[in-house]
Formats: C-alpha cells, sequence, structure tokens
C-alpha cells in the first residue's frame, strides 16, 4: 500500500518550521498566520500532487486540509495560552472595562 498522502503534510509541517525559524515575526499578525497558511499549503499540495499522479486531487485535498487544521489548532492553543485566571483579557496592565 502507497502512502503518497503522507508526504503533503510531512511538507507543511517542513516547512511551517522553516518559517517559523527563518521569519520568527511572522506568526505574531492575522496577515502573516495567512501568508505561512498559504505558503505550506501550496508546497504541501504540491508535493502531495507530484507524489501520486493517480490520487492527485485527494492528496491535496489532505495537505489543505492538515495546513488549516494545524493553524486553527495553533490560533486556539494561542488564544488558550494568552488568558489568566482573574485578570481582564489583555494582561494585568489592562483596565477592566466599564
Amino acid at each position: 500500500m502507497k502512502r503518497g498522502w503522507l508526504v503533503g503534510p510531512l511538507v507543511a509541517t517542513i516547512t511551517l518550521a522553516i518559517l517559523r525559524f527563518v521569519v520568527v515575526g511572522l506568526y505574531a499578525s492575522g496577515g502573516g498566520l495567512l501568508i505561512a497558511t498559504g505558503i505550506a499549503a501550496w508546497t504541501a499540495g504540491g508535493a502531495a500532487a507530484l507524489a501520486s499522479e493517480r490520487h492527485r486531487t485527494r492528496n491535496v485535498a489532505i495537505s489543505v486540509l492538515y495546513v488549516i487544521l494545524i493553524m486553527v489548532g495553533y490560533l486556539v492553543i494561542a488564544d488558550w495560552r494568552s488568558r489568566s485566571s482573574g485578570m481582564p483579557h489583555g494582561g494585568p496592565n489592562v483596565p477592566p472595562p466599564f
């Protein structure tokens, strides 16, 4: 059994790791996250399409879905870690809302 679908997620993970270490501030804004998602989806989709010509569409769909799930997970974890108990959203130096 061939595992051509695995090439895309592996390439996406490697691409996101490289982008994280090369462009440190890319994950700091929404636009940067969209750029990183686009680059990872493009490279992963291309690698997955080349891995198996017979199942090209399925492999690309799996790769793009994987990239989207990785970024959604990143946003959920970043939002979860930014909240602290007993503090208003934004940290200790933000005045409470009226």
